[in-house]
């Protein structure tokens, strides 16, 4: 009988090479377990805001079919939109308005300065008499939070018709 060494008959894992396993393992799962609930507010946070930048978009079109004429004026904006009632600044630069639809808070800014006239005020485009202005149109979340913003132009046409431009 030839005698055999101990280790060429051990053929297994033992316990503790096992359970060391078992740990190891258990730490990655847990590793990768937490990047899950990351990943679902990640995913919610650009769902929210790419919902508000289409939102903004959306706005900014409305707000260019509006019949304006120059100059413009807060009771212009209100009578094509009857829910932006809350003027936040009526000064001689810009038309400031805030309210609430479709669950988020809308701010636009109008600058209230034709972006055409020179230091004078004279229009660089007089024989079209066109009226150019900035507007930014800004959506929030639930506290105030900033979610989008977006910024376009709006052109008027003084010729009893009232045209758009970006």
């Amino acid at each position: 009988m030839v005698k055999s060494s101990h280790a060429e008959c051990e053929k297994g894992l033992t316990l503790i090479e096992v359970l060391a396993s078992l740990v190891i393992l258990g730490i990655v799962f847990i590793g990768f377990m937490n990047i899950f609930p990351q990943m679902t507010v990640f995913n919610k946070k650009t769902e929210t805001k790419l919902d508000t930048m289409n939102l903004a978009k959306q706005e900014i079109v409305e707000i260019k079919s509006y019949e304006l004429s120059d100059p413009l004026s807060f009771e212009q904006i209100l009578k094509f939109n009857p829910i932006a009632s809350e003027v936040i600044s009526e000064d001689s630069d810009d038309i400031e308005i805030e309210y609430e639809k479709n669950d988020y808070k809308y701010r636009i800014t109008i600058n209230n300065e034709n972006a055409l006239k020179d230091e004078d005020g004279d229009s660089e485009i007089k024989s079209k008499n066109i009226g150019l202005y900035k507007v930014h149109i800004q959506i929030l979340t639930d506290g105030e939070q900033l979610s989008s913003e977006t910024y376009g132009y709006l052109e008027i046409v003084n010729n009893d018709k009232t045209e758009t431009g970006s």
